[in-house]
């Protein structure tokens, strides 16, 4: 049995992680929500659908502590609750491809094979704050989630991870979601490697970016990173990505410039 499949079938059915012990009441949730920036700036009316949401996650999804370490309920809620920052528009149905979340404390080792351009293959050691799998798990670094909790930067591992498993629900990581009703497949893809290509050049001549160089590795990175700053820092997108802002907008089903009206 691969290590995968050990997750999916072994420990989910076990109950490891999971939902909270205690019901989080509105007062509680509001003050919960008062320490968050990227929550805080949300309406009410977007506050108690993300409660709604956050709360589905955690009864579908397990919470997984690496290696014995001790995830508190406060902790689930943080990441239900941003991981489904992305879910307010089109809802569940966006996670339905996978099962768990694992937690390590800070950032994990993941060993890869590389082969470079003359067909030599490398072996290395990638500190990573976050992974996605086909069909999960996810993968966090609890460092890295509390730090994007913290800021309105255009940093969040978690919506970061929680893109790629959306871009992952057509079965490769290749920047092609799920799009609604009316928006053409050829419209997203060309307005998105537009996007991809602008940023590179950026890169390239030295000039400043708004978007961390990371996202130039690829289209699903670039979808991924992206998908951090419009929600984090949707009017830099607006500004700089006005077609793509606009497309991005009909993809998650609502505007994050329009959370607190």
């Amino acid at each position: 049995m691969s290590y995968r499949t050990f997750l999916q079938r072994v420990l989910a059915p076990l109950g490891l992680g999971g939902g909270i012990t205690h019901p989080v009441d509105a007062y509680a949730w509001s003050q919960f929500c008062d320490k968050v920036p990227l929550l805080q700036q949300l309406s009410s009316s977007r506050q108690e659908k993300l409660y709604q949401l956050a709360m589905e996650f955690l009864q579908q999804k397990r919470i997984i502590p690496a290696h014995g370490y001790q995830v508190e309920e406060e902790m689930k809620l943080l990441i239900a609750s941003l991981a489904c920052i992305p879910l307010l528009g089109r809802g569940m149905a966006l996670y339905r491809n996978w099962l768990s979340v694992i937690i390590y404390p800070q950032e994990f080792v993941v060993h890869q094979e590389i082969t470079d351009d003359a067909g030599v293959v490398h072996e290395v050691d990638d500190p990573l704050c976050g992974e996605s799998w086909y069909r999960g798990p996810v993968i966090l670094s609890w460092a890295d989630v509390e730090r994007s909790a913290q800021h309105l930067d255009g940093y969040n591992v978690v919506i970061h991870e929680m893109a790629h498993q959306i871009d992952m629900l057509s079965g490769d990581a290749d920047g092609m979601v799920p799009l609604p009703p009316g928006l053409a497949t050829q419209e997203w893809q060309q307005c998105l490697e537009d996007a991809l290509q602008h940023h590179r050049r950026r890169i390239e001549k030295g000039k400043k970016v708004i978007l961390d160089e990371y996202a130039s590795e690829s289209l699903p990175e670039f979808f991924a990173v992206i998908s951090e700053h419009f929600f984090e820092c949707p009017q830099d997108i607006e500004v700089v990505y006005p077609e793509l802002y606009r497309l991005l907008v009909a993809v998650y089903g609502w505007n994050p410039s329009a959370s607190c009206q």
